[in-house]
């Protein structure tokens, strides 16, 4: 792994993935495990889920307008998929970065594996009915 992959991977690792459902802000951190989301996807009746974004392709900053085209088009495309979805940002510690995302209820891991390779990302977090979230690296292989 090059040295900016590991940087990546340690930022993404670091980050705050915040879920709104509702009223509810749900606060999630990579391997460690959240009981309102646990709540909610039980509720919704789903055993997992999955956060994507389409923004910022291959972690390569793009202007705002562009990542908020891109991620209307990926959420229209899970939509038409009938994918349960719920509005999410992940966002760095201290706030310095930020990018929409989607959290996509009862998606399988290799349709979110996809899923994010068609979209030109880097990683994505995959949520267990624990609510306890995994980063997943996207294969090269998949794009």
């Amino acid at each position: 792994m090059s040295g900016r992959d590991q940087r990546l991977e340690a930022e993404y690792r670091a980050s705050l993935y915040v879920i709104h459902s509702g009223s509810a802000r749900i606060e999630t951190r990579i391997e460690q495990a959240c009981p309102m989301l646990a709540a909610l996807l039980a509720r919704c009746g789903v055993d997992g889920a999955a956060l994507v974004s389409a923004c910022n392709p291959d972690s390569q900053p793009l202007p705002s307008e562009c990542n908020l085209l891109r991620q209307r088009a990926l959420e229209d495309e899970l939509n038409e998929q009938n994918y349960a979805l719920l509005p999410a940002i992940g966002r760095s510690e201290d706030g310095t970065w930020q990018e929409p995302s989607v959290l996509v209820l009862g998606i399988s891991v290799a349709e979110a594996q996809a899923c994010a390779a068609r979209w030109g990302q880097r990683a994505w977090v995959h949520y267990d009915a624990d609510g306890c979230g995994r980063l997943v690296l996207v294969d090269a292989t998949c794009t």
